[in-house]
C-alpha cells in the first residue's frame, strides 16, 4: 500500500462513516432538538476536515490541520459516547502519530509499505507508560511500539518525544487501521506472524525490550504515610541515642523511600538490626557490663545466621511484653490491630493471602498466646517473598501483590514495625539498649 493511502484512506472512510452514512442518519434521528444541533455542527466541520484530507491525498502532500480534527473528534467523543461502533481513541491516536510524520519532513511518494507486516496485540497486563516504541536496528520487523489510551493526555505528552521512524510511524498507522476497536488496556505493535505468538511471549517480549531501555514495567505501589509513632514525646534529650547512630540512617533512608516493597525491606533491616542486637545485649548484660570474648560474639552471629527466622521469633518473644502504651503491651496492641483487618477484608481472603505467602497459621489463630510467634513467621515470609525469587517460592511483585496483601502490609505490618522501631529506639530497655557506652570484648 502506497504511504499516502495508509495516511488517508482511514480516516477518510471513518470521517464519511460518521457524518454522512446510513449510520449517522439513523444515529441522528434518535436525538433531541438541542443535541441534534451540536451534532450538525461538529459533523459538518469533521465533514470540511474530510473533503481536506481527500485533496491531501489526491495531492501526495501532508495536511495541516490534524490538529484541529483532534479536537473535534474530542468534542465528538464527550457529546456523541453513544455512536455505533465509535473508536474515539483510535482515531485520536491516528492523528497524534499523523502528525508526528508532518513534523519527520517525510515525502509521501510512492514507495510501498507492507501494511501486514505488523500487528496490534492487547497485552494481558498494563504496561506503566503511555507510549513506548523502540526500533530493532538490525531487523527492522522485531520492532515495538507499547501504549495505553486511557489517558489520551498523557499520550500527547509523550509521543512527541518518541524517537520513532517516519518507516516505523507508516508502519504503526497501518496496524491502527486494522485494529476492530478501541483498545481496553495497553497494547503492542508487533510482528505479525503466522501461526500468531503466543500473547504470553509477545507480553514478556515487550517487557524485556522496555527494561533495555531503563524504564520500569511495573506501576509501583506508593506508601507515603509518615511513620506510625505511638509516643514520640517519650525522646528526652541528654539519652545515650548515639549507640543507635546505624540505625537511625536507615530509618532515614525509610522516611525517603515510597515505594512499597522497598519501604518494607528497608524497615526489615530495622528489625533485623535488633534481631542481631538482641543476643548482644543479653550476653553483656550477663556479663554486667564486664569483657566477653569475641569467640561468644561469633558464636551468636552464626546462629543468627543459621536460623533467622528462629531469632526472629526469639526477638519478638521477648519484645512483646512491653508496653507500647501504659497498661497495653505491644502484644496486646498488635494483636488488635490484627483482628481489626476483618474489618476491612473478608476472613477468607486473608487466609487465601496466608496460604500464598506460605505461612502456617490462618487469620483466628492469630493471638491466644502465639502473637509474638505468628507475626514473626508473618513478617520474615513477606521479607522472603519481596527478596527471594525462586521457581518454588511465591515472588511478591507489584504485578503479583493483590489488594489483600497491600492491605496486610499497608494497614498492619509497616505500622506494627514502625511502632516497635521507634518505641525500642526512643525508651531504654533492657533488651536492646547495652548498658555500657561500648562493647568490651577479648579474644
Amino acid at each position: 500500500m502506497k504511504k499516502y493511502h495508509i495516511l488517508y484512506n482511514w480516516p477518510i472512510e471513518e470521517i464519511l462513516r460518521l457524518t454522512d452514512s446510513a449510520t449517522a442518519e439513523t444515529y441522528s434521528s434518535g436525538l433531541a432538538a438541542s443535541d441534534l444541533t451540536t451534532f450538525t455542527t461538529i459533523t459538518e466541520k469533521i465533514r470540511g476536515l474530510g473533503a481536506d484530507l481527500g485533496q491531501a491525498r489526491a495531492a501526495r502532500t501532508h495536511f495541516s490541520n490534524w490538529n484541529e480534527l483532534g479536537k473535534l473528534l474530542e468534542q465528538f467523543e464527550t457529546q456523541f459516547s453513544s455512536f455505533p461502533d465509535l473508536s474515539p481513541r483510535k482515531f485520536r491516536l491516528f492523528v497524534l502519530l499523523a502528525e508526528k510524520l508532518i513534523n519527520s519532513g517525510t515525502v509521501l511518494d510512492e514507495a510501498e509499505i507492507d501494511e501486514n507486516l505488523f500487528e496490534i496485540r492487547e497485552l494481558p497486563t498494563p504496561v506503566p507508560l503511555a507510549w513506548f516504541s523502540r526500533e530493532n536496528s538490525t531487523s527492522f520487523s522485531d520492532s515495538v511500539a507499547a501504549f495505553s489510551l486511557s489517558d489520551m493526555a498523557a499520550v500527547e505528552t509523550d509521543l512527541p518525544y518518541s524517537n520513532i521512524s517516519p518507516a516505523f510511524l507508516f508502519h504503526c498507522l497501518a496496524a491502527l487501521h486494522l485494529l476492530a476497536q478501541d483498545p481496553h488496556g495497553s497494547v503492542a505493535v508487533i510482528k505479525r506472524t503466522t501461526p500468531p505468538t503466543e500473547i504470553d511471549a509477545i507480553d514478556a517480549f515487550v517487557r524485556l525490550v522496555i527494561l533495555t531501555t531503563g524504564k520500569p514495567i511495573h506501576s509501583a505501589k506508593r506508601y507515603s504515610n509518615p511513620p506510625t509513632v505511638i509516643n514520640a514525646d517519650d525522646i528526652r534529650a541528654g539519652v545515650a541515642f548515639n549507640q543507635w547512630s546505624d540505625v537511625l540512617s536507615v530509618l532515614s533512608e525509610y522516611n525517603s523511600r515510597d515505594e512499597l516493597l522497598m519501604k518494607y525491606l528497608t524497615i526489615y533491616h530495622v528489625i533485623e538490626n535488633f534481631m542481631f542486637k538482641y543476643p548482644i545485649v543479653e550476653l553483656e548484660r550477663k556479663h554486667s557490663g564486664q569483657m566477653f570474648s569475641i569467640r561468644n560474639f561469633k558464636q551468636l552471629y552464626t546462629k543468627i545466621n543459621k536460623n533467622e527466622g528462629e531469632a526472629l521469633q526469639k526477638l519478638f518473644n521477648a519484645l512483646f511484653p512491653l508496653d507500647a502504651s501504659p497498661g497495653v503491651t505491644f502484644d496486646q496492641h498488635i494483636t488488635n490491630r490484627w483482628s481489626s483487618l476483618s474489618g476491612t477484608l473478608t476472613v477468607t481472603d486473608i487466609d487465601q493471602s496466608l496460604v500464598k505467602l506460605g505461612v502456617s497459621f490462618k487469620f483466628s489463630q492469630f493471638g491466644g498466646g502465639g502473637s509474638a510467634a505468628r507475626f514473626a513467621e508473618l513478617v520474615y515470609a513477606v521479607r522472603n517473598a519481596v527478596a527471594h525469587n525462586k521457581e518454588t517460592e511465591f515472588h511478591l511483585t507489584y504485578a503479583s501483590m493483590d489488594a489483600v496483601i497491600t492491605t496486610v502490609m499497608e494497614s498492619f505490618l509497616i505500622p506494627s514495625l514502625e511502632e516497635l522501631s521507634f518505641a525500642l529506639i526512643s525508651n531504654v530497655n533492657p533488651q536492646l539498649w547495652y548498658s555500657n557506652k561500648h562493647l568490651l570484648l577479648y579474644k
